[in-house]
């Protein structure tokens, strides 16, 4: 059975009954009895479809086809999970009756949650495998052990309800969770908000060290269908069922990363300061340790765990906000402050900082001299650690990039002309899935910080593995070798790019074929100062996408994008500089009608 969820105020019902929630004056009752059709025969038992869209196809005038309408009713699709799992802020103690509900209207994170979330994964796991899970790995950033770490308890009260085995790897960065789940094949679970402030918590999942997809009998709508499905179950306490011995990661991890530090020249150190930013997470023990082994002098700030002290005004999520503003801004930043502090101290000239997120698996550097400050994001880390590696890699970015970057790489020679980039959704886990299928090595960024290169890793019965997932500690240092060893100018990188973002405004009135989205297509399409050729990404059906191009050479790329993760609608181009003033005139008119729209 198929059904429905009301947005927004969230109830859930059968679609069959539905019907007059849907048929309006001039709707006829066959038509919406076609579309439940095609939910109830194309798509697997008790999947989930949204209101809103489903209510916006009603009103098409457009008569589709069979294929055309199941790919529509495709995108309808209800899951609980945004850009990257799930997240919002945390509500201890709080015992509300319906948490599944809760967070699907408030996106309020509880034990609750967890336990039900947990459970669900390990029933869809039942489902596809026949049998439940022996063990689950568990790993966390520090912030939900640092409140009493109710979260914690009440996600091993799911594994234990279900005699499932739970492996504490404690505090631990994302990609030692993500190569763990890999190298062992066990189904993994990462408590973490990654950037988001201190007061939210959050869920990743992960099957044989990949993140989950959307689609499929091990995806997040199979996932949220399950556990709509047994959001009233109770909640019951159970025994816990002893553990395997905790394998000792850190001692491991720790020297291979000493051993890929000692590639840096400690001497040149000696004289120019490397500040160490590491958002107070999970990364700040491990990377100070591992620097401190490699014997490369570095001053540690925010690297500490507590209490309310994870993305407290540091790491990524910091200096993402103000990478694009004036150098006074970036002067203000503590991060900053304190290398432009050491590098007068020493008269040093030149300085350096890492800056991690609350996780540790998106990296940025930031470089200061002559007085100035550069913000190296992610897209300038995935061109240097391009360079930095030998042989050929194919190259994955995502649509967040900068158009500059391919540009920038043809000039270093990294890539043939026949050799394009792949471009990608907004998330690290679009870039990693054919990274992990390639046969060819590869590497994969996009700007926000999340970097994937290839490390080999070993299983327990020493077969090699090759794992893809987001190390900002090892971004970090291979960026900073290439960049120190050739002292690059990453002028090459110049670009326009404007950005408009809306996070207040009927935001969810932009999706796939809504009247928003619609509008915005036919602005940009039909737009006279360049040519606009639309590309779909069907993994992320609401993202608009269009390739410029003027004279028939491309000059960059717009998108809308609403943000999986937050209540954020951004539109974005990209262009070679010289391009500015055509691409002014698209976001003239673009964001005219946004404007306007939000305005009513």
């Amino acid at each position: 059975m198929a059904y429905i969820v009301f947005d927004p105020d969230m109830r859930i019902a059968p679609a069959l009954s539905s019907h007059e929630s849907f048929t309006q004056p001039g709707e006829t009752l066959p038509r919406y009895e076609r579309i439940v059709s095609v939910l109830e025969s194309e798509f697997p038992s008790d999947s989930m479809f949204v209101f809103s869209r489903l209510r916006a196809l009603l009103g098409e005038q457009e008569e589709y086809t069979d294929q055309e309408l199941y790919t529509h009713c495709e995108r309808m699709q209800y899951r609980l999970q945004g850009t990257d799992g799930v997240r919002g802020p945390v509500e201890y103690r709080n015992m509300a009756q319906d948490p599944i509900q809760l967070f699907m209207k408030e996106r309020v994170i509880t034990g609750g949650f967890c336990f039900h979330y947990t459970r669900g994964f390990l029933k869809m796991l039942q489902e596809h495998d026949g049998e439940l899970p022996q063990e689950v790995a568990f790993g966390e950033d520090g912030r939900d052990f640092h409140r009493g770490g109710e979260l914690k308890d009440m996600i091993f009260q799911a594994l234990w309800s279900q005699g499932v085995r739970g492996i504490d790897l404690g505090i631990v960065p994302t990609p030692y969770l993500s190569r763990y789940s890999q190298a062992n094949s066990v189904p993994a679970l990462m408590l973490t908000a990654s950037h988001n402030p201190e007061s939210h918590n959050g869920i990743k999942l992960f099957l044989d060290g990949r993140k989950l997809y959307p689609t499929g009998p091990l995806g997040e709508y199979r996932l949220s269908s399950i556990i709509l499905q047994g959001s009233q179950d109770s909640i019951r306490t159970s025994q816990p069922v002893p553990a395997l011995q905790m394998p000792d990661m850190r001692t491991q991890i720790i020297e291979e990363l000493a051993g890929e530090m000692r590639e840096l020249d400690a001497a040149f150190f000696e004289a120019h300061p490397l500040i160490v930013d590491c958002a107070n997470g999970a990364a700040g023990g491990y990377l100070i340790e591992a620097l401190e082994q490699a014997q490369i002098p570095h001053l540690p700030l925010f690297c500490r765990q507590g209490k309310g002290l994870i993305n407290a005004g540091c790491g990524v999520a910091s200096i993402e906000e103000i990478e694009h503003e004036s150098q006074e801004r970036l002067h203000s930043h503590p991060t900053v402050q304190a290398l432009v502090r050491e590098v007068e101290r020493r008269e040093a000239g030149q300085g350096y900082a890492i800056i991690l997120d609350g996780d540790g698996d998106r990296a940025f550097l930031i470089r200061y001299r002559d007085g100035s400050v550069e913000i190296l994001n992610g897209d300038h880390l995935g061109y240097l650690i391009v360079r930095s590696l030998k042989g050929t890699h194919r190259v994955f970015h995502t649509v967040e990039s900068t158009c500059a970057m391919r540009d920038a790489l043809h000039a270093a020679g990294v890539l043939t002309d026949t050799d394009e980039p792949h471009i990608t959704c907004v998330g690290d886990r679009w870039l990693a899935r054919d990274m992990f299928d390639s046969r060819d090595p590869a590497v994969g960024f996009e700007s926000s910080g999340h970097v994937m290169f290839p490390q080999e890793i070993r299983d327990p019965k020493g077969g090699i593995l090759r794992n893809y997932s987001g190390n900002g500690m090892r971004t970090a240092v291979y960026a900073l070798r290439e960049l120190i060893r050739h002292d690059l100018d990453l002028r090459v990188f110049e670009s326009f790019e404007e950005k408009a973002t809306y996070r207040s405004g009927n935001i969810h009135q932009f999706f796939r074929e809504s009247s928003l989205w619609k509008s915005l297509r036919s602005i940009v399409r039909n737009s006279s100062v360049c040519t606009a050729q639309e590309f779909e990404f069907r993994d992320e059906p609401d993202l608009l996408f269009f390739f410029l191009s003027q004279g028939g050479q491309q000059i960059g790329w717009w998108y809308a994008r609403p943000s999986g993760t937050e209540a954020k609608l951004t539109v974005r181009i990209s262009v070679s500089s010289q391009y500015q003033e055509s691409a002014q005139q698209v976001m003239h008119e673009v964001t005219q009608k946004m404007d306007t729209t939000f305005s009513l």
